[in-house]
Formats: C-alpha cells, sequence, structure tokens
C-alpha cells in the first residue's frame, strides 16, 4: 500500500512541474472603467455591475458656482452582466445637461489574455455599442466598434490603446449626416498603493475636419481626462476631471468644446459596485 501511494504522489509531483499553462494577467485596470471609457477588465461569469457616473457643471466660475456645483450636472446609470468570464453585455441611460436623454447598449469579448509567463504579450478584446438619443427634435443613433488593447507593464503600470470607429445615422431632421468618425482612446494607470490609483485618457479624433462639417454641434478638442481610483470592499470609486461633460464612451469620444488650457474643464465621479449570483453553497 505505502508503495502505490508513493508511486501516486511521484507521479502528481511529476506532472505538476511539466505544466506549461501560462497563467493569464489580471487587473490591469483594477476596474471595467477607466473614466468614460471601458478597459480590458470584465466581470467573471455570473456577476452583475451597477455604474453610476455624475459630472458638474464648468468649473471655470470658481468659488463662485463652487467649481460647477451649483451649475447643470450629467448623471449616468447603467447594468452589465457576465455571461462567461469572456463576454458581458448590458445597458445604460444619460440625463441632465447636454445628454439628450440618450440610451446605450453595449457588449464586450476578450479575445486574447496577457499572459504572466509565455503567451500573449497583451490582452485583447473587442467592444460594441449603440447609443440613441431621444431628445425631441435632437434625435441621433451612433454605432461604434472598438478594440481594446491593453499591457500590464508591472504592478504599477498598465497602459491601454484603442482605435474607434464611429458611424454616425441620419436623423429624421438630418442635422446629423451620416460620415463616419475615427481616432483612438490611449489611457494609463499608475498604481500608488493597494487601494489607490491615478488615472489619465485621451481621445484624438483624427478627422475632426469631417465630422465637424456634418454636423450640428461643431466641436473644437479632444477629449481629456484625469483622476484618482479607490478600491473599497467590492465598490470602485472615481474622483475625475474632464474637458467633456459627457459620460457616455460614445459621446465622450466626438470631443468638446471646453478648453482645459483656459482652465474649463467638469469634476466628478463615477461608482461601480458588483454583486454575484454564484451560489456560496
Amino acid at each position: 500500500m505505502t508503495f502505490f501511494i508513493g508511486l501516486f504522489l511521484l507521479f502528481a509531483g511529476i506532472e505538476d512541474s511539466t505544466s506549461t499553462e501560462p497563467t493569464p494577467v489580471s487587473r490591469t485596470f483594477r476596474s471595467t472603467q477607466i473614466i468614460n471609457q471601458r478597459s480590458v477588465d470584465q466581470l467573471y461569469e455570473k456577476t452583475l455591475e451597477f455604474r453610476m457616473g455624475h459630472r458638474f457643471g464648468d468649473s471655470y466660475t470658481g468659488l463662485k458656482d463652487l467649481f460647477g456645483i451649483d451649475l447643470g450636472a450629467s448623471v449616468y446609470f447603467g447594468l452589465d452582466y457576465a455571461i462567461s468570464d469572456d463576454f458581458m453585455g448590458g445597458f445604460s441611460r444619460l440625463g441632465g445637461a447636454g445628454a439628450l436623454k440618450t440610451y446605450e447598449i453595449h457588449t464586450q469579448y476578450k479575445l486574447i489574455s496577457q499572459k504572466v509567463e509565455d503567451g500573449s504579450p497583451v490582452t485583447l478584446s473587442l467592444y460594441g455599442e449603440a447609443d440613441f438619443a431621444t431628445a425631441k427634435g435632437q434625435e441621433q443613433t451612433h454605432l461604434m466598434l472598438m478594440p481594446l488593447i491593453a499591457r500590464k507593464w508591472s504592478k504599477e503600470i498598465s497602459t491601454q490603446i484603442s482605435p474607434f470607429y464611429i458611424q454616425r445615422l441620419e436623423n429624421k431632421d438630418s442635422y446629423n449626416g451620416a460620415q463616419p468618425i475615427y481616432g483612438a482612446n490611449l489611457a494609463l494607470n499608475y498604481v500608488i498603493t493597494k487601494k489607490v490609483g491615478l488615472i489619465l485618457e485621451w481621445s484624438p479624433v483624427f478627422n475632426r475636419d469631417d465630422m465637424n462639417g456634418n454636423s450640428l454641434v461643431k466641436y473644437k478638442y479632444n477629449s481629456i481626462s484625469a483622476g484618482v481610483n479607490l478600491e473599497i470592499s467590492g465598490h470602485t470609486f472615481q474622483l475625475v476631471a474632464s474637458n467633456t461633460q459627457h459620460i457616455s464612451t460614445i459621446g465622450s469620444l466626438l470631443g468638446t468644446n471646453a478648453d482645459y488650457t483656459g482652465r474649463h474643464f467638469y469634476l466628478g465621479f463615477n461608482i461601480t459596485r458588483l454583486y454575484s449570483f454564484e451560489s456560496q453553497y
């Protein structure tokens, strides 16, 4: 009996030692949300995430309007659910200043995971979204495709580049034509402590002149945002400053008329909360 037990342990040890399955990298951005854009981080299977965002008004007047708190704000509510570890989808609603009573639906699928040892050097996910602005007289629809390409360089530093293609559909009044829009989102995450990190985001549009020539709203500047990411027991809380008041993915990519260099920016926050439907018994 001792002999057979010894053989079992021997072969079990050999199998473990020769295993070459690479370990996937996790928590690249420590949140599914960067600031206004999505990260490659995804929910685990059978988990639900409630998302909320809020941006106050222009902080240009300083204490007079309490850095925008006294002015019109924009708000965002959404839910995401993970069907598997690699596929999730959700919807959201945007309201308030400039949000045009917009509804969004989106999906995200992870194609490749970065590996700790040998294997893929990046994580690649495919993100798709459609939004529908329903405010009377300003109805419009956008369709977007965005590959998310991220790398976690160390425990402290992660980066992501996300080229995007947005197709605008004409609304009933032909205010917005079908001119496509393309550009990229660049993001950086720097972890300071176990629970605190800094996040940066910049979204240049490559054909802004063409876009403005066929749009009701003429945008001058690309969106740029900065924030602090805090992790608190199942919650992610972000304090942010951005030159766009749009919280939606597509809305913030289109651009803004607020110039950061002229002290025009919007303070706000994002909150996410996770719920698991996996049985604990």
